[in-house]
């Protein structure tokens, strides 16, 4: 958990049935994993992703993240809330492996990594208020594709 000292997000995500997961790497987040039925709509990219440059897999894994926002407001619609919580989870392995590879030792970094942490903040409240979802959504989908934009500039 990130986390890992807070009682009450522990209280919280017992509650809640979440568990504790492991910082996933790049390449793991823009693999397809067997057994995700729903997950990562758009797959064309996924296998060659794999053998891309590290700006290419960056502006690839932007990119899923504006996929699965999208996915998370539709499957918020059709009030398909826990199936929106796996996109909503899986958009927070992003943030957490985005983050953990941020240098904060620069002021680039440290505002980065502030903006991944906002954001990151904002899919908790998501999980735990499906109801934000519908009007917080076209915040969260043009952070993810000013980021995108970002990355293919470079």
């Amino acid at each position: 958990m990130i986390f890992s000292s807070s009682e009450l997000l522990k209280r919280i995500a017992s509650e809640l049935d979440v568990r504790q997961r492991r910082v996933k790497q790049i390449d793991e987040l823009l693999q397809w994993n067997e057994g995700d039925e729903g997950m990562n709509p758009h797959r064309a990219y996924q296998s060659s992703a794999l053998t891309m440059p590290l700006q290419v897999k960056l502006v690839k894994l932007h990119e899923r993240a504006v996929e699965c926002v999208e996915q998370i407001r539709i499957l918020n619609e059709q009030g398909e809330i826990m199936e929106a919580r796996k996109y909503i989870q899986y958009v927070q392995d992003i943030i957490t492996f985005l983050r953990s590879s941020t240098d904060s030792s620069t002021e680039a970094g440290k505002a980065a990594d502030a903006s991944y942490a906002f954001y990151y903040s904002m899919l908790v409240k998501w999980f735990l208020q499906p109801s934000l979802i519908a009007e917080q959504y076209q915040n969260m989908k043009e952070f993810w594709e000013s980021w995108t934009e970002t990355w293919k500039r470079l």
